[in-house]
């Protein structure tokens, strides 16, 4: 089954959902992997683990809940309303409140859901590509 674009601006959305709260890194690499693998498919793709680092907000503090978890599931779930998106549920996703919460309102919402489970072939371009834009970073903020 296809998603169907956004009515407003015919742009394709994939939320990435799975999770966050005591990941391991090999986990963690999932969204990004993930991501990669849904932008080449031409989505334009919400990655909350990357979301949370750019505002500053750590694993640890949203495990303790309060503030820190509620601005985050907020903004997640702002997203999803407004975007109707694919959700993309990673392996982890059982683990997780919030992802089990984000797959709740996706079928409420009425939205495409789906399992992602990488391929050999996606999970080793994508985690080029990912070292990659790593490198990349690390090149420019030496610069």
């Amino acid at each position: 089954m296809k998603t169907k674009p956004n009515k407003k601006n015919k742009q394709r959305y994939c939320y990435i959902s799975g999770s966050i709260s005591n990941a391991t890194d090999e986990e963690k690499e999932l969204f990004s992997i993930a991501e990669e693998e849904y932008r080449q498919k031409g989505f334009c793709c919400y990655n909350p683990l990357a979301m949370d680092s750019v505002l500053g907000l750590t694993s640890a503090k949203c495990v303790e809940g309060g503030s820190q978890r509620a601005i985050a599931l907020k903004r997640d779930c702002c997203w999803i309303c407004d975007h109707l998106p694919l959700i993309v549920m990673l392996s982890t996703f059982s683990k997780s409140s919030g992802s089990l919460m984000e797959r709740a309102l996706g079928t409420a919402l009425g939205l495409e859901i789906v399992y992602y489970k990488p391929n050999n072939k996606a999970l080793q371009a994508a985690r080029a590509a990912v070292h990659a834009d790593d490198n990349q970073r690390r090149n420019e903020a030496r610069a």
